[in-house]
């Protein structure tokens, strides 16, 4: 008895990890308790034995480790560090009273890891959905403004090619007419046209007029007129102020194809990570699996369908796109590659073995085992 006590406390201080395993394993076993998981009654023992023994023999070490693997896969996916993340408070950032500004920090003082998680993610999510609604709102203005521009013009130029033709008297005659009373009755006929496509002229050309003012106040919100002068309206320099009028025009559709191809898709790739973070966080809370390193996979996930998002739109179109994604919009295939980024992986993938035909390689050698 005598020599077992050196050997106990030598086997104790050459593994430094045994004390926190067992602190490990007792949290493991009282959460398995708590939650009516069933466990052997030897594994229970040995747990119980090695919190209470102050010192641990070679063989009953193994033999621990041996049970606290067995206790570790019956509780999985929860761990000890997942239990202490989701109970005990994160560390303190150690602001002072007059460092409050640091908002972020401050708010988080005192709560668990996970809870901090849940409530920032919560907060990215709603602050990606407002920065949504406004640039989509935004783009869709300057889309619907300068669609009525280009449908203004059409009606017009129609309605320039009926005057051109509403001037041009028939010289067929009319049966049962004389030829004064035809030319009379043509040239009334002629001028009662003229003068309700003049009507429908001038009122387009107010309508087109007004939209042109609200494309340029659209570009003023962006910042990209001004640069541009006032020429006064069309009384006071009617062609400076043609080339003002298309240069808005141009403008708008410059800014349409950037807020369409690259800021709109970011945005909705993000909005999608958001959710797929919190619906996974939901899962992994509600069965006690949240770690430390679970933020970490969050912010690559953020970062990797944020970008997700806006390199779908180069990869697939809906035109070309399987058959469950015909009817979406790239915008909804950013959402769904920020949600889901093996979506653009396997896109990726698909296209990367139709060159180098590696799928088939694959298929062959599954075939010749």
């Amino acid at each position: 008895m005598a020599e077992s006590t050196p050997q106990s406390d030598k086997a104790r201080v050459s593994n430094p990890q045994l004390a926190v395993a067992v602190s490990d394993a007792q949290q493991l076993l009282a959460f398995a308790a708590r939650n009516g998981i069933k466990l052997d009654a030897d594994l229970i023992r040995i747990v119980v034995k090695a919190g209470a023994a102050p010192a641990m023999l070679e063989e009953d070490e193994a033999v621990f480790w041996e049970k606290f693997s067995r206790l570790a896969a019956a509780v999985a996916p929860v761990s000890a560090e997942s239990i202490r993340t989701m109970s005990a408070p994160g560390a303190e950032p150690g602001l002072a009273w007059w460092e409050c500004w640091k908002f972020w920090k401050w708010w988080g003082r005192g709560r668990p890891d996970a809870q901090k998680t849940v409530h920032t993610y919560t907060a990215v999510a709603f602050c990606a959905l407002f920065i949504l609604i406004i640039v989509q709102t935004y783009w869709a203005v300057g889309s619907l403004l300068v669609s009525d521009i280009q449908q203004k013009k059409t009606q017009i130029k129609e309605i320039e090619i009926k005057l051109l033709a509403s001037r041009e008297i028939s010289t067929k005659s009319s049966s049962g007419l004389f030829e004064e009373d035809r030319d009379f009755w043509m040239r009334q006929q002629s001028a009662s046209v003229d003068k309700q496509l003049k009507t429908d002229k001038e009122n387009l050309e107010i309508y087109q007029e007004t939209n042109y003012q609200w494309l340029e106040r659209w570009n003023n919100v962006a910042g990209f007129a001004w640069w541009t002068e006032d020429v006064g309206g069309a009384e006071a320099d009617p062609e400076a102020f043609m080339k003002e009028n298309v240069s808005s025009l141009q403008t708008a559709t410059v800014l349409l194809d950037i807020l369409q191809r690259y800021l709109l898709p970011l945005v909705y790739g993000f909005l999608g990570t958001c959710v797929f973070i919190l619906r996974d966080l939901s899962s992994k809370i509600r069965f006690h699996a949240f770690t430390r390193a679970s933020t970490i996979n969050f912010h690559i996930r953020l970062c990797l369908g944020t970008l997700g998002g806006l390199a779908v739109v180069w990869f697939v179109t809906p035109e070309k796109a399987a058959e469950p994604f015909l009817s979406l919009s790239p915008l909804a295939l950013a959402f769904l590659a920020g949600y889901s980024v093996e979506l653009l992986f396997a896109a990726m993938d698909t296209m990367i073995n139709a060159f180098t035909g590696r799928k088939d390689t694959t298929a062959k050698e599954g075939k010749g085992s």
